[in-house]
């Protein structure tokens, strides 16, 4: 049905691109920086927990295990899916006539 398309999140996999909510650190404040899943847990024992390889932190990549997902609030030390925006709407071309020859 055209319209009713079910929007879940994907299940966490290894290599996929994620956002971690940094730690404060000295006047560095927590923000969501670039990540990449390096292992996943165990689906029976704690599903969307993971490790992460962090970029952008104060070396050029760090490991981070047993990271939990939290998509609500997104407190320092978690990792969630990055944000989707909405395609901006695009102008539409005037049409022109064509001449006729």
């Amino acid at each position: 049905m055209k319209g009713h398309m079910k929007t879940s999140k994907p299940k966490p996999s290894i290599g996929r691109i994620v956002h971690y909510v940094s730690t404060e650190t000295g006047e560095h404040k927590p923000a969501a920086i670039t990540a990449i899943t390096q292992a996943t847990s165990e689906p029976n024992l704690t599903p969307d927990t993971v490790d992460l390889v962090v970029f952008g932190g104060t070396t050029a990549a760090d490991v981070v295990a047993g990271v939990l997902l939290n998509e609500d609030s997104k407190p320092p030390g978690t990792w969630h899916w990055p944000e989707v925006e909405a395609p901006a709407p695009q102008k539409r071309a005037k049409a022109t006539k064509a001449k006729r020859r």
